[in-house]
């Protein structure tokens, strides 16, 4: 009897002790988790840093990009080529729009209030042209006036996208692309496969990659334009990314200036 009652007052005790060692643990917890936070804030501030330091250098590359540009012109299909070899632009563009890019001539961005954000992208195509009434196509980029202080993670919910529609000759609008249903290419070519395979596109279709420029849900492509494809075009004609941007542009001219020769 001693002995069991002996061990039933000894239980309180080690439950109670447990008890403070998980609410310790808890805190402790909490600490790392507010240290944590305060971490993460300090890593957005060095992001939000590094954007505008980037952007104010990118601004003094400007007359480089136009050099670059003049000597692009010289080469046939500089443009397309560079964006086909692009990871992420390669993959946005369709059978459809190819015809339509091996006439693209020039990439121009034109930053407005040397702010490098406030960008317009320019695309010039040949004129005449076989599918455009106006071969010039551009979107406006026009961040708010707080955009560096936002989180680089919320670009978007920043900038407004300005778009300028497209002058599409008849027939050529390759964002209207229908692909005929299954059903229709199986044979069964009763009236409402028919005008549905007129009238609809497929939801299996892949986007146009001109969509860019009439919708106004394409920042992500945009800042890959802007901040990634543009900087290094050079480099992507050539085959892939470059590390030392210079080296790309200055193989451009090498080229250019033995061609001349």
């Amino acid at each position: 009897m001693t002995t069991a009652a002996t061990t039933t007052s000894s239980n309180p005790p080690a439950a109670k002790k447990a008890k403070i060692e998980a609410e310790k643990d808890t805190a402790t917890h909490d600490a790392l988790a507010k240290i944590e936070e305060s971490l993460a804030a300090t890593f957005v501030e060095e992001e939000k840093l590094h954007r505008k330091i980037t952007d104010e250098q990118s601004l003094k590359r400007i007359p480089l990009w136009q050099k670059r540009g003049e000597l692009a012109k010289k080469i046939n299909h500089f443009w397309s080529i560079a964006m086909e070899n692009h990871p992420m632009l390669g993959s946005l563009i369709q059978s459809a729009d190819a015809p339509v890019l091996e006439t693209l001539e020039n990439i121009e961005l034109e930053f407005h209030n040397n702010h490098f954000r406030h960008c317009t992208i320019h695309f010039y195509f040949s004129s005449p042209n076989a599918f455009l009434e106006d071969p010039h196509l551009k979107k406006e980029l026009k961040p708010k006036d707080n955009f560096y202080d936002c989180d680089p993670e919320k670009e978007d919910e920043f900038v407004e996208e300005i778009n300028t529609p497209i002058s599409w000759k008849e027939g050529k609008d390759v964002t209207k692309i229908v692909k005929k249903p299954s059903n229709e290419v199986n044979g069964n070519n009763n009236t409402s496969s028919r005008k549905r395979g007129h009238d609809q596109v497929d939801e299996d279709e892949e986007k146009s990659f001109f969509e860019f420029f009439t919708s106004t849900d394409n920042y992500d492509i945009a800042s890959i334009i802007m901040l990634e494809f543009y900087p290094k075009a050079t480099a992507y004609y050539q085959g892939g990314e470059s590390d030392d941007e210079s080296d790309g542009d200055e193989e451009l001219g090498e080229d250019d200036s033995g061609d001349d020769e």
